[in-house]
């Protein structure tokens, strides 16, 4: 049985090998059986409008589309699983990476 309290196929397949496939309607729950949802919905009336008494208002639009302010972005957003890219920075001065020539800390030899 599935999870969902309806036959597998493989017991489907099992029922039509054997000739019993008319016994498969026995083997879902009774939630999924036509005179349940009929007992569900036998109390209770459900009117549907008749097409003259619906009126359609002349008067609907569309909503409108605002713009946001600024200018598009273009960058491409990553997701959690994806690695960043781009390189590293490199100081002009002492040729490591990961800063600047701006915020080096090594002194010039002058």
């Amino acid at each position: 049985m599935d999870q969902m309290g309806m036959p597998c196929r493989h017991l489907i397949a099992v029922l039509e090998s054997s000739g019993k496939l008319s016994e498969v309607f026995s083997y879902f729950q009774p939630c999924y059986k036509v005179s349940t949802y009929q007992d569900t919905f036998k109390e209770r009336a459900v009117f549907i409008p008749i097409e003259t008494e619906v009126t359609c208002d002349a008067g609907w639009l569309p909503a409108r589309h605002i713009k946001k302010p600024g200018r598009p972005r273009t960058k491409c957003i990553r997701s959690s699983g994806e690695e960043g890219g781009g390189t590293s920075q490199r100081c002009s001065q002492c040729h490591q990476r990961g800063h600047n020539k701006r915020s080096c800390t090594e002194q010039l030899d002058d």
